[in-house]
């Protein structure tokens, strides 16, 4: 028969739980970045979660069959583990602020995952017996563990990774919001080829309307395209100020795909002109403000302001399309988006 654990297991779970509130209020360090060398860190980091891992699987074997540890013996194996929590926890609040918010987000949901894991692997020995289904939850447990620290050999190596990650994941939206649309109009305009007793979703007028709408998403992700690829050829984050930028780009590119979403779903019966032609100034503004910020950045040089202004044109010039007065312009957003290699 097992020994009670209850007293030893709560007492390391309260210091666990501490460790957790102070992630959960977590704000960075305010130190320069002059003394602070991030790729010692990210060696400190995975050598310490991969004790970590260590020595939770080393309790979860001891436990895995009999004779089982005492109460006291359970208490020093607990110790290693607590130990190495708190020199996880001390390091990261060693990350400064200043090597961007992005960055800090990821390293911080990474460090509290695998900290509320193992909360939960040590809970759970306060209902451990020998029954095989209990050493079977303990396996999965320490499973997450080993997840939550695979997590962290996996996190960005800067904020400029960090960022590329979310500029990925946008233009992965907008890209499918607009396949989806094109594949639609498509399956529109075949149906009307076809003929006969077959139902429409447009008539005309709304499918030429719809049609102009497309290039304005095709310029959208167009803009997610240059600015990915910016951030990626001269994105740098050496300075407070080379991170801030990046992290407000960050914030903004996240505003890109919901009003993608909002313009496309406005295209759809019962189908508002007006809202469609609201919806579609929306979007434009969302992307002129991605292209200001883009022109006054530390990621698009001077001699590569081009593709700013020319997307700027495509978003005026197929925005004034869907509206119901434009004004002349002798620029094609289609020509635009040739020059930039993104037809």
């Amino acid at each position: 028969m097992i020994e009670s654990y209850g007293n030893v297991v709560a007492e390391s779970l309260e210091f666990m739980q501490n460790l957790c509130n102070k992630l959960e209020g977590a704000e960075g360090n305010e130190n320069s970045l002059e003394n602070f060398d991030l790729g010692k860190f990210w060696v400190s980091l995975n050598s310490v979660v991969q004790r970590i891992s260590t020595d939770v699987t080393k309790l979860s074997l001891i436990l895995s069959k009999p004779p089982y540890p005492t109460a006291g013996e359970l208490s020093s194996l607990l110790q290693p583990i607590q130990m190495q929590h708190n020199q996880l926890s001390s390091l990261f609040f060693t990350l400064p602020k200043e090597l961007g918010l992005v960055l800090r987000s990821e390293v911080t949901t990474a460090v509290t995952r695998i900290t509320k894991a193992t909360y939960d692997f040590i809970k759970y020995l306060g209902q451990f017996t020998s029954q095989r289904n209990c050493q079977e939850q303990l396996l999965r447990l320490t499973g997450v563990v080993w997840e939550a620290r695979e997590d962290i050999g996996k996190l960005p190596v800067d904020n400029r990774a960090a960022v590329l990650q979310i500029l990925e994941a946008e233009e992965d939206l907008v890209l499918d919001a607009l396949d989806e649309i094109q594949e639609v109009v498509s399956s529109e305009k075949e149906s009307r080829e076809i003929g006969g007793d077959i139902e429409l979703i447009w008539n005309n007028e709304e499918l030429e309307l719809v049609q102009e709408c497309v290039s304005l998403v095709k310029t959208s992700r167009a803009l997610c395209q240059k600015l990915k690829t910016s951030v990626q050829n001269h994105g740098k984050c050496q300075t407070g100020h080379q991170a801030m930028q990046l992290d407000d780009i960050s914030e903004s590119i996240k505003k890109l795909s919901p009003a993608v979403d909002d313009f496309i779903s406005s295209m759809y019966p019962p189908c508002s002109i007006n809202n469609i032609r609201s919806n579609a100034v929306a979007l434009s503004n969302v992307m002129e403000s991605l292209l200001n910020q883009a022109k006054n950045s530390h990621f698009v040089p001077q001699e590569e302001q081009q593709w700013v202004n020319f997307l700027s044109l495509a978003t005026t010039h197929n925005c004034n399309k869907v509206q119901p007065s434009t004004t002349n312009d002798s620029y094609s957003p289609l020509i635009i988006l040739k020059d930039l290699s993104l037809k």
